[in-house]
């Protein structure tokens, strides 16, 4: 199935950045970079929503607000290249570019980059739908003629209605539909709106309620999801014990913040258009929008994994900031400091609990080349010429060369790098995990699919394809013609 022509832009860049993976590195720079942009985009948005804070400078300010992506494991899934984290990028340029165009009387220009940051949003993941509420507060809050707001919410439309009607065809997966039913499984089903609607709104509060389990997949833990941390018993003596409970206190604090900030209005009696500035009646519109987007993505998601916590914990975090414009005056400096010490004092034990659990690791098993050791999900790039090198040498055993490799190979993580140039090939996860159920027949499978051979590491192989493979330094290998 083919993508509509409205969003060929995105995947010609896509195929751009990530064709040639030929060393894993590039996956990682590209996870710095994104992290890099984020970092940088929550500065402008506090520089440019100028929280003074009873005084304080911007720099403690953004180190307030930079000790929260310190806490736990939210180090790792900064820099994990995820469509997740390329969310939150487009989200907190978003906030930045309103609120700094809230004070300008450049219109066209800050509505046409405001229609291009929303089209990046759509562009990289289906769960930019969630984030609706917060695209159309956008146009409410950018200081634009009322015709620019209609276009802008009808080109958020457009780009919605394309995106929806693309994903529901490409979920009815006629080949496979156990596909459909495993993702209608890790998110709330639609459908059951139209038919059994109480029960929808049941399973929506459920999943709203549970969302404190995006916190608890982020605090520090013997085993981590999909094993992409190693399983390991806490170090420092209990001093996880400590950390813990600090860090989900410290999540509390965004998330204070922001209601009280929604109900301020209220008290007060004074409705939001009467807000005392442009900057302050933007905020609370975004902040308005972020809110609602967060609840949809909670409420939506039944399967709450690490990376969909950096997300949504990143999101809290930017609804926290917007909280901070206007009314901080009537925060006491001595609670605001308090607020503050506390933050950073749990920041620091928490880098403490991070270096004590993961530096060990890092001098050792995350130094060996290709797949890291006891950690299924993840992969080395360090020194990963020398097990590319032993790939090539294992291929080579079953005729299968690298500068012309044979269309649909079987791959895995590890072996991917060293045949990207492969077309179409087969990724194993897909044909073992969960991802594969009701395959049967594996062997069968890929023969009728006419692949190209096999080349990964022998630990990663079912029985009924190990069996056809020749084994090199751990490395397995099989040509077509294999019986």
């Amino acid at each position: 199935m083919r993508w509509p022509l409205l969003w060929m832009p995105a995947r010609w860049l896509d195929a751009l950045m990530y064709e040639d993976l030929s060393q894993p590195t590039k996956l990682r720079a590209f996870g710095f970079v994104y992290a890099g942009i984020f970092l940088s985009a929550l500065f402008l948005l506090v520089r440019r929503a100028r929280l003074s804070l009873e005084g304080a400078p911007t720099a403690l300010v953004y180190g307030f607000a930079l000790s929260f992506c310190a806490l736990g494991a939210l180090p790792f899934l900064l820099v994990m290249n995820r469509p997740e984290l390329e969310l939150i990028v487009g989200i907190a340029t978003l906030l930045a570019l309103v609120l700094g165009a809230s004070g300008t009387d450049r219109a066209w220009p800050a509505w046409a980059a405001l229609a291009i940051v929303q089209y990046y949003l759509l562009a990289h993941h289906p769960n930019a739908i969630l984030l609706i509420p917060l695209l159309l507060a956008s146009w409410l809050a950018l200081r634009v003629p009322g015709l620019a707001r209609i276009l802008g919410m009808l080109w958020t439309g457009t780009l919605a209605a394309s995106l929806l009607g693309f994903y529901s065809q490409l979920l009815q997966c006629p080949l496979d539909p156990y596909v459909r039913g495993l993702f209608l499984r890790n998110t709330l089903n639609p459908e059951l709106f139209r038919q059994f609607p109480d029960y929808f709104f049941w399973q929506a509060f459920r999943n709203l309620f549970g969302s404190l389990e995006y916190v608890s997949n982020i605090v520090f833990r013997t085993e981590y999801m999909v094993d992409w941390l190693p399983r390991d018993p806490l170090r420092a003596y209990g001093l996880a014990a400590l950390v813990n409970p600090a860090i989900l206190a410290a999540w509390s604090l965004p998330l204070v913040f922001s209601i009280a900030r929604l109900l301020a209005p209220l008290a007060a009696r004074r409705p939001l258009a009467q807000a005392a500035g442009d900057a302050e009646r933007a905020a609370r519109l975004l902040l308005a929008g972020l809110l609602a987007s967060l609840a949809v993505t909670c409420a939506a998601q039944i399967n709450r994994n690490d990376y969909r916590s950096t997300q949504v914990l990143l999101m809290l975090l930017l609804s926290g900031i917007l909280a901070l414009i206007g009314p901080i005056g009537q925060i006491r400096e001595s609670a605001w400091r308090k607020v503050m010490g506390f933050a950073y004092a749990v920041c620091i034990v928490s880098q403490i609990q991070f270096l004590l659990s993961f530096a060990p690791h890092a001098l050792a098993s995350w130094r060996t080349p290709g797949r890291t050791p006891a950690q299924l999900a993840s992969l080395n790039h360090v020194g990963y010429a020398s097990y590319r090198a032993d790939v090539l040498i294992a291929a080579r055993h079953c005729g299968i060369a690298e500068d012309n490799p044979p269309d649909h190979l079987v791959l895995d993580d590890s072996t991917y790098p060293a045949f990207w140039r492969s077309k179409l090939p087969y990724h194993l996860v897909y044909l073992t995990s969960g991802w594969a159920h009701g395959i049967g027949n594996l062997k069968a499978l890929l023969e009728e699919r006419n692949y190209g051979g096999i080349v990964a590491r022998c630990d990663t192989l079912p029985i009924s394809l190990r069996r056809l493979t020749k084994e090199s330094n751990g490395i397995c290998c099989a040509s077509r013609q294999a019986k």
